[in-house]
């Protein structure tokens, strides 16, 4: 099948295991997901209660018990330690949002054997409470758990529009360019592709942004996600994705203000007071403060030194003390940077000195 994405694939496969057409286990020997088509006669007789997990919190089997009845009992323990399996995986995939293997959960189950904790997870499969899908590195069977709240979002959409979200929620917070979404997505016709992504947009689904790197181009991301800062460009760039020169440019000046009357100041120092000012409408981080203390360094400003007062820490000061001018130092002597090899004879001595002269001709 190498003309169908494995995005799509991992899709059919998962649902013919809802649909109880298909077994997935892990093989022992190389790790990987192994699919196994159930015999319809097997899967009838397989069949278990219908109202299994009605409650997705709290899945629970009811097995028909008859008060007194010796022989429902066994039924009635086998459901019961099917249910404290379930919700034993349940909580364990919810602490792992990215998914775990069956050797994980095989190692926090010990007492379980391998054809029980399969039989679970297929079940946990088959009510879509979780999904299966093989990690590229390992080839590993990954199964993750699946927000309720998600699939009653994604009812009612295409197989198209299916594709397009779970490609676009795979990216994260990178978000994904739209030619490269149409290409991974494999959708042949363009109108096909743009219906698939207005209804995503419309019913809130999915957005779009443009990135400081390339603003021509444009990116989709998750409703409820923000993109990368590499894409926004930080607190440094505007709303229409121009670098604010000007706020940078006061808040350079406002810290070489507070460094020249404190003496010197530590990075946090920096941004405790920018944050404490309200200089700044947006929050500002320790990489951002750490940007405007370089740049101050490159313009000679400010430089560093270790902080006496406390190891380890780093320290900034103003470069320089600016003195007024004075009689001394507006004479070429006063600022002479050769003044110390100076004298009456030799190489550099006031009669030879190019600077004295034209200052006493002015």
């Amino acid at each position: 099948m190498k003309n169908v994405s494995k995005t799509a694939l991992v899709h059919a496969l998962n649902l013919l295991v809802r649909k109880g057409m298909i077994a997935v286990f892990t093989d022992q020997n190389t790790n990987e997901c192994i699919y196994k088509y159930n015999d319809p006669g097997t899967s009838e007789k397989l069949k278990g209660p219908q109202n299994l997990m009605e409650e997705k919190s709290a899945p629970s089997i009811q097995a028909p018990v008859v008060p007194g009845s010796v022989s429902t009992r066994a039924p009635k323990r086998r459901a019961d330690k099917m249910n404290r399996m379930i919700k034993f995986i349940v909580i364990e995939l919810k602490k792992h949002p990215q998914g775990t293997s069956q050797e994980a959960l095989e190692a926090k189950m010990k007492n379980v054997s391998k054809t029980a904790l399969v039989h679970a997870l297929n079940l946990l499969v088959r009510k879509g409470m979780i999904a299966v899908f093989t990690d590229q590195n390992t080839n590993e069977c990954i199964y993750k758990y699946n927000d309720p709240g998600t699939s009653e979002k994604l009812k009612g959409l295409t197989r198209d529009q299916r594709l397009i979200y779970a490609i676009v929620e795979s990216v994260g917070r990178e978000g994904v360019w739209t030619r490269h979404l149409k290409t991974r997505a494999k959708i042949q016709h363009g109108n096909v592709f743009q219906k698939s992504i207005k209804a995503l947009v419309d019913r809130k689904l999915i957005k779009s942004f443009k990135s400081v790197q390339s603003k021509c181009k444009k990116f989709y991301i998750l409703e409820n996600l923000e993109p990368a800062a590499h894409h926004i460009g930080g607190i440094w760039y505007d709303a229409n994705l121009e670098f604010d020169h000007e706020f940078v440019e006061v808040l350079t000046q406002q810290c070489f203000k507070l460094i020249t009357e404190r003496g010197y100041v530590s990075l946090e120092d920096v941004r405790l007071w920018i944050q404490e000012s309200g200089i700044s409408k947006v929050a500002v981080g320790d990489d951002d403060v750490r940007k405007l203390l370089d740049t101050l360094i490159f313009d000679g400003q400010v430089e560093t030194f270790k902080n006496p007062h406390r190891a380890g820490e780093i320290a900034y000061k103003p470069t320089r003390i600016v003195l007024p001018p004075n009689g001394i130092t507006l004479t070429p002597c006063g600022i002479c940077p050769v003044f110390d090899i100076c004298g009456p004879e030799g190489v550099i001595t006031p009669s030879k000195c190019v600077y004295m002269n034209e200052w006493l001709n002015f």
